[in-house]
């Protein structure tokens, strides 16, 4: 997952247990709060990477063991987008290709054109061929998102 501001974790419980501690390793990963059978980790900005959460139950008479691990993997958010390069012309009927510079961290690249029917797009990662259509005259607009 990437970083979410807050999530929710939750245990079925230990038998005799009163109150819980839970746990999240490494500490720069964010900050878990919760004491019953509910807790939510405010994750850091800056964290990714492999995180742990573990959770022990309590009562008057000690602190029980830890229940097992849940690895919680932190993808890294793409780094930012540059800017589209290719013709600011095009002619009905032409195809031309448009390209971003590879965004490191991105695992696909969403390409829109508008308005829809200006054209046909084929789109390959970090590169799209937009074919215009031969019966549209006037403005388009491409962006991207990743």
């Amino acid at each position: 997952m990437s970083n979410a501001a807050n999530t929710t974790y939750t245990t079925t419980g230990a038998t005799h247990a009163t109150q819980y501690t839970w746990t999240l390793t490494p500490t720069n990963a964010g900050v878990i709060s919760g004491n019953g059978l509910t807790a939510v980790v405010d994750w850091d900005d800056n964290f990714y990477g492999s995180a742990e959460i573990m959770v022990s139950g309590s009562n008057n008479c000690g602190q029980g063991a830890n229940s097992p691990s849940l690895i919680i993997t932190i993808d890294p958010l793409p780094s930012p987008a540059g800017e589209i390069s290719g013709d600011t012309i095009g002619c009905q009927g032409e195809t031309v290709l448009y390209t971003v510079e590879t965004i490191a961290n991105s695992e696909s690249y969403n390409w829109l054109l508008t308005p829809s029917y200006a054209g046909s797009l084929q789109i390959n990662n970090n590169e799209v061929n937009i074919t215009f259509s031969d019966k549209y005259l006037g403005d388009a607009t491409l962006k991207y998102a990743v």
